[in-house]
Formats: C-alpha cells, structure tokens, sequence
C-alpha cells in the first residue's frame, strides 16, 4: 500500500462529523489517520470504538489514547452518553457509530470510491473466481483494474497484498476506503470487489458507491451466523437496494434472483444469465463438456457467438456468464464498442 500519500492526508475532527453534530471550537482537533483497531493508532489518529462481532471497541479507548489518538467516537449507550475529556482527549459519543464508519472513512479519504467504476460481487459460490476473472478480462480491454477480495487486494496483474490475520473476503469499513484510495492513488479505472454477507450485515460497504452489483447464487452457508436462509438472502439483497445503483447482473437459475429483481430501482439497467433458461439475456446454445474443458455457442443482447474454456464444471460456466455479462454491460454503451474482441 502507498501509505505515504495515503497517511499524509489530514482533516479537522469538525469536518469529519459536520454531519452528525456541531462540535465547539475547544473540542476540535487535526487528524491524520483513522483507526478501528487500538494495536493500529498512531499520535493523531481518531479512534473508533463500538461492538463488535467479537469484541467491544469501547474496552479500549484508554489503550488508543495512551497510543496517541488524538480524539475518540465511542458507540453511544448508557454508559457512553455524553462528551467526555480524558486525558485532554474528547471521547465523544455517536448514535448506532457501527453503521457510520464506512461514510465516515469515505469523507476522510474524500471518497475515492467516486474515482472508480466500483462492481461488488454477492453470493455463495463463485465470488473470488467472479472478481478474478472480471478484473482480468477489464484490465485486458485496457482499464486499470483494483481487485479486493479473498485473494487479498491490488491492481489486476500486479502483485496483491494478503493480510492473513484479515477478515477474509470483505476488510473492514475503513480498510475498504484504504484500499479505493490507493487504487485513485495508482490511477485504476475501475475496482472489483467481493462482498460477503458478513461485510453487508456489518456496514464494511457502503453499498451506495457501487455502479454495478453482481448476484452469483444463493445456498446454505453462515446460517449459524445470520440465523436462516431468508436472513442470509436479505445481506446479499442489500447490495442491490442503492438508489445510485446503474447496473444489476443476477444469475436467473437461483430461484432468489427474482427478489432482487422485483426490488430494483426503475433505473437499474438488469441483466440476467442462466445455463437453462432462453429468455434470460446471456443463455448458451450448443453447450459442450469434453476433457479440456467446455465449448458453447451464446446468445446476448449485444450479439451471438462462440467461445471455448479449459475451466471445468458447469458451475464454472455460469461464472463466466455472470463475467461476461457484467463485461458487456459496462462496455456496451462506450465507443468502440466490440462484441467479438470481449466474447
């Protein structure tokens, strides 16, 4: 990560919350960093502390000002209710903090996410090939492409950064921002993300700065953390609610794919693909399995042709249509334009 140009921005503590409360001049304080984790603070930095899956922030904010943060948002609760100073440090409590972290980080990196053609992949199976393979095929048509997902994050085609010690698919709500912001930083284009339901239940995302939202599947996986499949279905849904959303791919062989699309906006350009089903947008004709791989004839609202693949596995046929379509979308409406050059 770039983090010279990324740590050297700074920004008063009032501009940071202009939109949560009126702080008075004495309480205000210049900033240089953002941090949810109080192993991470640094002199100057805010420290964010709420509860967590795990563990509660708030158990900490000494621990983050005796490392030198600069000033503390605690969850708001009973205990935590009103402005505090400790240590000449203000601790000043936010109403439902956990839900405002990524909005927050956004405006301190001065939303990079603006920067960047931003697609989020949802679903059970398929997301890290999904955002692989996006990510390869833009970067081929000579976008520069970030890619974050399970694999780690970084710029297609160049080494990726792994944090093993990381939440895995989706980073945390301020990693989230880092990560667009070094993307705006190396110039990308655009940025494929993978985005799990734990992400949307836990406001790592802000879904609204997504363009393009792409649905793979639905099965039986986290229910011991979300409770059920319907709990389960609605995290993925949310990433498909955005009033800014422009584009939606949803994989029409899912049975749940038809509650994402009777609940997208009347903007949301939709496109479906299915490997049964002809009056899905992206179906195949002709589809062949042999020991190399597959071949198949397609059939798209952009044209008809054919492609082979040494990927095996019908699941990996529906993970090239649901690239393939998301491919498509985004390109179709640009100059030059190529329906051969993408299929």
């Amino acid at each position: 990560m770039n983090t010279a140009e990324i740590m050297a921005r700074q920004m008063r503590l009032s501009e940071l919350l202009e939109k949560e409360l009126d702080l008075e001049s004495n309480l205000d304080v210049e900033l240089t960093g953002i941090e949810t984790d109080s192993r991470l603070i640094e002199t100057g930095d805010l420290f964010l502390a709420y509860k967590g899956a795990s563990q509660d922030g708030r158990s900490f904010i000494f621990d983050a000002i005796e490392k030198g943060a600069y000033a503390v948002l605690v969850e708001a609760d009973l205990v935590w209710s009103d402005i505090q100073i400790k240590e000449g440090i203000p601790i000043i409590p936010i109403d439902k903090l956990s839900t405002k972290i990524s909005k927050i980080a956004a405006r301190f990196f001065d939303y990079p996410a603006a920067n960047l053609t931003l697609i989020g992949i949802t679903g059970t199976n398929g997301k890290t090939s999904c955002c692989q393979f996006i990510g390869e095929c833009l970067s081929m048509l000579e976008y520069k492409c970030g890619i974050s997902g399970t694999l780690g994050y970084g710029i297609s085609g160049e080494p990726f950064t792994y944090d093993e010690n990381g939440p895995g698919t989706t980073p945390d709500a301020i990693t989230v921002q880092r990560i667009f912001e070094e993307a705006r930083i190396q110039n990308a284009d655009a940025m494929v993300m993978e985005v799990s339901s734990h992400g949307l239940n836990q406001d790592r995302v802000n879904v609204n700065e997504f363009n393009t939202a792409v649905f793979t599947n639905l099965s039986r996986d986290h229910l011991d953390y979300h409770g059920g499949m319907t709990a389960y279905g609605e995290e993925k849904r949310k990433l498909f609610l955005s009033p800014h959303l422009e584009i939606a791919v949803v994989n029409m062989d899912d049975m749940f794919s038809a509650k994402i699309l009777n609940s997208l906006a009347k903007n949301v350009k939709s496109f479906t693909y299915s490997l049964h089903n002809p009056k899905a947008d992206v179906f195949p004709r002709a589809l062949e399995f042999n020991r190399s791989g597959f071949s198949l004839d397609v059939v798209t609202p952009w044209g008809e042709g054919s492609f082979s693949s040494s990927l095996a596995g019908s699941f990996n046929v529906s993970n090239l249509f649901a690239v393939l379509t998301t491919v498509m979308a985004t390109e179709a409406n640009k100059p030059g334009f190529d329906f051969k050059n993408i299929l």
